[in-house]
């Protein structure tokens, strides 16, 4: 599977990241849920949710840097931080 959100990592700034990584988190936990197999391909959930695991320890990393998540006042509506989501 291709990701549109892959990218993250090439992003120039910490808060780029964070904020492209987010969106890469959300497609990749976007296929957690599906289950396929035609033309050859299939789903490895093992390997997606130890891929996930990674993203999510490298967005909690990001978090921590000074004008990233949170602490850059990210909010979704509603004033919930995003630093209070737990996946």
């Amino acid at each position: 599977m291709a990701y549109a959100y892959a990218d993250w990592a090439q992003q120039p700034q910490p808060a780029d990241r964070y904020a492209r990584l987010n969106l890469h988190i959300g497609e990749v936990s976007a296929q957690m849920g599906v289950d396929y197999a035609s033309d050859g391909t299939s789903a490895n959930r093992g390997a997606l949710t130890q891929y996930l695991t990674l993203l999510m320890a490298e967005r909690a990393r990001l978090e921590k840097l000074p004008g990233v998540g949170a602490s850059a006042g990210d909010t979704l509506p509603g004033g919930v931080a995003l630093g209070d989501l737990r996946t």
